[in-house]
């Protein structure tokens, strides 16, 4: 449906009743109830979330399940995903690097290697900071169009 700015308006009961339409149906385009699961504190091994933007665009992030192997001084990776519409817009990923000490003979440190975890999640982060900086515009436009109404009508 066309935006309200753009529509031609007549100033009697016509009028009122295509703007009532029109509100009508941006209820309805607008409506994520039946969309909406709780997002949760946080995200496990294997989970995929999903979560939706403006004009019900659906996103899913999700996380591989645990398949590392645990060898002294090695680094293994967990990717992190978000897509939409099944296309990657950013990947990130958590570089674990498996801590190790051996000694020598006389009880020393012969080598060691300290254990590490690396966050790379900032494309990831960026992209979700764009999503939701673009429902707070749609959702700041909406409320203008709403003001213009009852100011309009000189409802309040």
């Amino acid at each position: 449906m066309e935006k309200l700015e753009d529509m031609e308006v007549s100033d009697d009961i016509s009028g009122i009743i295509e703007i009532s339409e029109w509100i009508e149906q941006q209820i309805e385009n607008n409506n994520y109830t039946d969309l909406i699961d709780y997002l949760p504190d946080s995200i496990d091994y294997g989970d995929k979330i999903e979560f939706y933007g403006v004009e019900k665009k659906k996103y899913e992030l999700s996380m591989d399940e645990l398949y590392l192997s645990c060898q002294n001084g090695e680094k293994g990776w967990l990717e992190i995903d978000l897509f939409t519409e099944n296309e990657r817009i950013a990947r990130g990923n958590i570089e674990i690097t498996y801590g190790f000490v051996k000694f020598d003979d006389d009880g020393g440190v012969a080598d060691a290697c300290d254990e590490d975890i690396d966050y790379q999640a900032d494309r990831i982060i960026a992209s979700i900071i764009e999503i939701v900086d673009e429902l707070e515009e749609f959702v700041g436009n909406e409320k203008e169009i709403v003001e213009e109404i009852r100011n309009i009508y000189d409802i309040w």
